[in-house]
């Protein structure tokens, strides 16, 4: 079965291909069957062998014409694009080459890879964190205020919401959990972790201006609760780094792991290159023109 770009007959061909399944699937073991051909599109053709490991292997056997035929009408869009794609992209362009060069690439890549994953140390020590810090904390000045705060959002109506007051100022661990795990259930958000660093907007945007003016954030130990008709919110200002100031090294510290295992990689890989030159350089053939 033929299908050009211009087959009125799409559908129906389908169709046609669906009802070859109900007397002969992909998976069959015939010879005949596997190269039987399930659609064309001018030189290409799509076999049943093409589809012999389609299907998972749990499925209802009622299933399979449906997986067959989005697989098969995939397979027409793609090739009708391909079709077209040989036909308007510039003959000058050296497919082969592109070919072999990518598949260096890939060769490369996947080597390199392997290299990274058996010898590359991935521990990195605090000094090594602090050191980093100290070199490039000039980089990264704060675009926004950081502030450490506790707060929390809670429906006025919710359970128990006199019980707050208590746990929050109590230090014993057992209220301390009985807050998080009342956060957990009724809180529309909330920030507990003490030593936890956020963007001031982040926080700002939870909670009305009228409540909470400008001046409330830069109060350090402010202690505020304040309360609408749907929400009550209770925000403690612990700490609070002004924009352009460096951030504190736990801020960045995902980042400065990630550009430091980069490096070391790099390295790595170069030092990997230069040895291997190094060893085989008597191997080694120039042709000068």
């Amino acid at each position: 079965m033929i299908i050009s770009t211009t087959s009125k007959a799409w559908a129906a061909s389908i169709l046609w291909i669906s009802l070859c399944f109900a007397c002969t699937t992909p998976n069959s073991s015939s010879e005949s069957t596997k190269k039987k051909v399930l659609a064309q599109v001018y030189n290409k053709q799509l076999l049943a062998s093409d589809l012999e490991d389609l299907l998972p292997e749990s499925y209802k056997k009622e299933d399979s014409t449906m997986i067959y035929n989005a697989y098969i009408e995939n397979w027409l869009r793609d090739a009708v694009l391909m079709h077209e794609a040989e036909q308007k992209i510039s003959q000058n362009i050296d497919i082969d080459k592109l070919v072999k060069d990518y598949r260096s690439t890939l060769i490369l890549h996947n080597y390199e890879e392997i290299i990274v994953e058996t010898q590359l140390d991935s521990t990195i020590s605090n000094a090594e964190l602090e050191q980093f810090y100290e070199t490039n904390k000039g980089s990264y000045q704060l675009k926004n205020p950081l502030i450490r705060v506790q707060f929390m959002k809670i429906p006025v109506n919710a359970n128990e919401i006199d019980q707050l007051d208590h746990w929050l100022s109590s230090e014993d661990k057992s209220d301390q959990l009985h807050l998080i795990e009342y956060c957990n259930t009724y809180a529309e958000v909330y920030y507990l972790n003490e030593e936890e660093w956020h963007e001031i907007q982040k926080i700002k945007r939870h909670i009305p201006t009228n409540l909470f003016p400008n001046s409330t954030f830069t109060q350090i130990g402010l202690d505020i609760k304040r309360k609408d008709e749907q929400y009550k919110y209770y925000l403690r200002v612990l700490d609070i780094i002004q924009k352009n100031e460096a951030p504190p090294i736990d801020y960045i510290e995902e980042k400065a792991r990630q550009i430091i295992l980069q490096r070391r990689k790099s390295k790595l890989l170069e030092e990997h290159r230069e040895k291997l030159y190094d060893k085989e350089i008597s191997n080694v053939k120039v042709f000068t023109q």
